[in-house]
Formats: structure tokens, sequence, C-alpha cells
């Protein structure tokens, strides 16, 4: 779930896919921060293991997603991050 593969059979992380435990579902982080849309990902949770990676690459690709994504990426440049410092000491 959380990697996918790429028709030139690259693999590519989900950095955005997150598992809850205490749910037993998967959510879309960017989109639970940042998304005013109620979708399954986002609000819910996720858990129809059998549809997952149909759902999943519906999801990375809609406008809903990106947008929130994109949201998250500013409100990071504008506000800084977190771990900023570390993040600095993995760069060097």
């Amino acid at each position: 779930m959380f990697t996918r593969r790429n028709k030139n059979q690259e693999t590519v992380n989900r950095f955005w896919l997150c598992f809850s435990p205490s749910t037993g579902k998967i959510y879309c982080y960017p989109c639970k921060l940042m998304s005013t849309q109620n979708t399954k990902l986002s609000r819910e949770g996720f858990n129809d293991w059998k549809h997952a990676s149909d759902r999943l690459y519906d999801h990375a690709i809609s406008k809903t997603h990106l947008e929130s994504v994109m949201s998250l990426v500013q409100q990071g440049k504008v506000t800084g991050r977190i771990d900023q410092e570390l993040a600095m000491q993995e760069l060097q």
C-alpha cells in the first residue's frame, strides 16, 4: 500500500499515506490537514483492502489531493518546518 510501481518498474513511496493502528484504516495526511473536501482518505479513513490499489491511484491523481499537497508544501515554506534543524543535518 505504501509504495506503487510505475509502468517503467520504478518504485515510488506514497509519502502521504499513513496507517492508524487504533482504527485499522489508512489516511492521506495532506488531505486530512489541508482539504475542505470530505473524502474517505481524508476524514473517515479507508479500509477496503480489496479495492485499495485502484482507490489510492485515483486519490493520488485527484484535484483535491494535489491541491492539499501543494497547500501543505506552501504552508511549510511560509511557517518553516518543525523539524527544520534535523532536515538541515540530513542535507549535510
